[in-house]
C-alpha cells in the first residue's frame, strides 16, 4: 500500500511510543535525548562503511533514505499488535490532546529516540539533519569543534555500567592536539559541568538498599550526602550524546546546553596521571591531512594515512605508485582513528595477493567474511607501524595484513575498537545509527578491548628515526611471504 511521506515516517516508527515514555521514566534526560546515548564514531569505527547517498562507521554505512518497505520484518502478530497500538495512541493524540500539537516530524522524531533508548545502548542513537552533516562531513575529511575522533568505553560497576567518552585520536593540527590531548583521555567534565555516563542516582540507591532498617545517624548521612551529590549532577549535567556533539561543536546542541558557541572547557581523566587535566580549546574547522609517502634512507618506500577517508584510496594509490617496491613498504597508521571501511579494504587489496580482509559478526552470531573487489598487491616485506591512536578501521587493516603472516606490527599497543555502526538516513535529511556488528581479523583475531599487541614493541618516548630504524630492520627480517597466506 503506497503512503504519503508522512505515514511512511510514522508507519516506520510504529513500535517506538510506548518505548519513548518507557525511556522517559527510567533515564535521565539532556534536554529530550536519553543520557546514555552517544554520537558517531569512530568514527567513525568501523561502521563507517560509505556514504548513504551513494551506496549502502570511521564508522558508518549509510542505507537511506527509508520507506515503510525498508523496515524489516518481524513476528506477525507481535508486529501488528505493535503497528495497531501505535497508530491508535497517533490518533488518540491528534484527536483529543488539549494543547497544539507538535509537527509530526517532531513527533515521528521523539518516536525514534525512544526506540532507540529502549535497546539500552549508547552506540545508538538518533541525529537531526544538521547532526548527520556534521558526521558526513567527517567521512569527507573534515572535523568541527575540537577536532578529535571519539569512542565510548564501557566499565562495568557495583551493579550497574558506566559509560566513558574517550578520545580515540585526536586530528592532527586540531585544537585538541595543540591542547595535549591523547588517545585514552577520558572527558569527565565540560565547562565544570559532570558528563553522566550513568544515571547518578543508582549509586546513592543501592547504598540505601545495603542499609539495615535501623541504620545509625552516619550512615544516614552519608547516604543523604550521596543523594544531594546525585541530585546537583544530574540537574547540572550532560547526556553523553549532547556532550559528544558538543564537542563537535554541533550550533544547536551547544546553544541547547547553554554553552560557548566558539570554545569549550574539558576536563579529562589520564591514564596513569594523578589528578584531572583541563584545557580550554577554541573550536574550529580541521581538515585531515592526505595520505603522504617518501623514500627511507634504505630505500624502502614510507606511506603515512592519518585517516580513512573518501579521499583516502586514491590518495594512497597516487602515493604508493610512486614509491619503489624492491625493498619493501613501511606503512604507517600512529594516530589513525578509523574511518570508511571500504577505504582501508581496497587499500589491503592493493597491499596483498589473496585472502580475506576479515570477518564482520553479525547479529546472532553469523559471521560473513569482507573481501577486496580485487588484489593486485605484489608479494612485498611489509611493516605497520601502530599506537593507541591506531582505532578501529586501521586496527582491522593492520589485523588483515598481520593475520596473513607477510607483515610485521611495529610500535604500540592499539585503541581496542573493532565496533561496526550503520547509519541509516530518513526522507526528511535525519539519521538514526545501529550497532550492527564487530570486525574480526582473517584469523578471526578479536581486538576488542584489548587491541593488537606489536611483534616489535617501541619505547614510549622513541624518535621517529629510531620508530624507521627498526622498521627497517624488521622489514630485512621480513623478506619471505607466507606460503599459506589466506
Amino acid at each position: 500500500m503506497k503512503r504519503s511521506r508522512r505515514s511512511a515516517l510514522v508507519y516506520f516508527s510504529f513500535a517506538a511510543l510506548s518505548a519513548a515514555a518507557f525511556a522517559g521514566g527510567s533515564y535521565l534526560r539532556d534536554s529530550g535525548d536519553p543520557f546514555h546515548l552517544k554520537s558517531p564514531a569512530g568514527q567513525t569505527r568501523l561502521a563507517q562503511r560509505g556514504s548513504g547517498r551513494e551506496s549502502g562507521h570511521e564508522g558508518y554505512a549509510f542505507r537511506g533514505p527509508l520507506s515503510s518497505s525498508s523496515v524489516a520484518p518481524g513476528g506477525e502478530d507481535d508486529a501488528g499488535n505493535a503497528r495497531r497500538t501505535f497508530e491508535t495512541i497517533y490518533s488518540l493524540v491528534q484527536q483529543y490532546y488539549v494543547d497544539k500539537i507538535p509537527a509530526d516530524t517532531q513527533l515521528s522524531r521523539g518516536a525514534i529516540r525512544g526506540m532507540l533508548a529502549s535497546l539500552n545502548d549508547p552506540n545508538c542513537y538518533f541525529l537531526e539533519p544538521d547532526q548527520f552533516a556534521l558526521i558526513e562531513a567527517e567521512q569527507a575529511g573534515k572535523y568541527s569543534g575540537i577536532g578529535a575522533s571519539l569512542a565510548i568505553r564501557a566499565q562495568p560497576r557495583d551493579g550497574y555500567t558506566e559509560y566513558k567518552i574517550v578520545i580515540a585520536a585526536p586530528i592532527p593540527g586540531s585544537p585538541a592536539e595543540k591542547a595535549g590531548l591523547k588517545p585514552g583521555d577520558v572527558v569527565t567534565y565540560l565547562n565544570g559541568r559532570w558528563v553522566l555516563g550513568y544515571d547518578p542516582f543508582l549509586r546513592a540507591n543501592r547504598m540505601a538498599d545495603k542499609l539495615e532498617r535501623r541504620a545509625n545517624d552516619a550512615q544516614t548521612e552519608e547516604v543523604r550526602k550521596e543523594f544531594t551529590a546525585a541530585r546537583q549532577r544530574a540537574q547540572g549535567g550532560f547526556g553523553l550524546f549532547g556532550a559528544q556533539m558538543a564537542l563537535r561543536g554541533d550550533t544547536a546542541t551547544l546553544k541547547r546546553l547553554n554553552l560557548p558557541s566558539d570554545k569549550i572547557s574539558v576536563t579529562i581523566e589520564r591514564p596513569g596521571a594523578k589528578n584531572p587535566i583541563t584545557v580550554e580549546m577554541t573550536h574550529a574547522q580541521t581538515e585531515v591531512p592526505p595520505v603522504s609517502g617518501r623514500v627511507l634512507p634504505d630505500g624502502s618506500g614510507y606511506i603515512h594515512i592519518p585517516a580513512f577517508t573518501t579521499k583516502t584510496t586514491e590518495q594512497f594509490k597516487t602515493v604508493f605508485a610512486s614509491l619503489p617496491r624492491n625493498k619493501g613498504l613501511v606503512l604507517d597508521l600512529r594516530g589513525n582513528p578509523g574511518g570508511l571501511s571500504e577505504s582501508a579494504v581496497a587499500i589491503e587489496g592493493l597491499l596483498s595477493s589473496s585472502g580475506v580482509f576479515g570477518y564482520e559478526v553479525r547479529p546472532g552470531g553469523k559471521s560473513v567474511s569482507v573481501k577486496p573487489v580485487s588484489y593486485t598487491g605484489v608479494n612485498q616485506p611489509l611493516a605497520v607501524l601502530t599506537d593507541q591512536g591506531t582505532a578501529s578501521v586501521a586496527e582491522a587493516l593492520a589485523a588483515a595484513l598481520t593475520d596473513k603472516g607477510t607483515t610485521a606490527l611495529i610500535g604500540r599497543e592499539t585503541f581496542g575498537d573493532s565496533l561496526l555502526q550503520t547509519a541509516y538516513s530518513l526522507p526528511d535529511g535525519s539519521a538514526f545509527v545501529l550497532a550492527t556488528g564487530k570486525m574480526l581479523g582473517p584469523r578471526r583475531t578479536d581486538w576488542a578491548g584489548v587491541g593488537l599487541t606489536p611483534k616489535a614493541i617501541i619505547t614510549q618516548n622513541a624518535t621517529d628515526e629510531q620508530w624507521m630504524r627498526r622498521a627497517s630492520e624488521e622489514l630485512r627480517q621480513h623478506t619471505h611471504v607466507a606460503d599459506n597466506v589466506r
